[in-house]
């Protein structure tokens, strides 16, 4: 599997013909990497027009294995204040996730990577709610390891 770092660019057809082609799985992550964005309704409007547009683009690809939110935001909202949670609820949760289950159900969705994952993933009920808490906890979710040393295995 591939990861396609919400920090990053969304690539071009050919990179996913050629995973398809080859059978290479893709962690696909929309663009929202290491930052605070606003939440305002003009740019909540951006990102769920931006959220169409790229699952429209992708979701044929089989090659997609999975949607990811974002890179690492979820995390800074486990250290931050109640107001830092309610922007990453509506940006991620009301947003991005929101249209994400309307135009693709057919894929799981990530919320951040690194996260802890769901405790609860019901789109046909309306209930999605994040399991918060220290995203490096290795018992969930998925972690970034930044531990790393040279000329040794970690």
């Amino acid at each position: 599997m591939v990861r396609v770092w919400g920090g990053g660019i969304y690539q071009t057809r050919d990179f996913y013909d050629i995973c398809d082609k080859l059978g290479i799985m893709v962690w696909q992550e929309f663009m929202f990497g290491d930052a605070l964005y606003p939440r305002d309704k003009p740019f909540l409007e951006t990102v769920a027009e931006e959220i169409r547009h790229q699952v429209r683009r992708l979701a044929h690809h089989p090659s997609i294995a999975l949607w990811s939110g974002n890179n690492e935001n979820q995390d800074a909202g486990s250290h931050s204040g109640p107001m830092y949670l309610i922007d990453y609820s509506v940006l991620y949760d009301d947003t991005v996730h929101a249209t994400l289950i309307q135009e693709d159900r057919a894929r799981p969705y990530w919320p951040s990577s690194p996260s802890n994952g769901m405790l609860v993933d019901e789109p046909e009920r309306g209930l999605f709610i994040q399991k918060w808490g220290d995203s490096s906890d290795p018992r969930y979710g998925d972690v970034h390891r930044y531990d790393y040393k040279i000329g040794r295995a970690v």
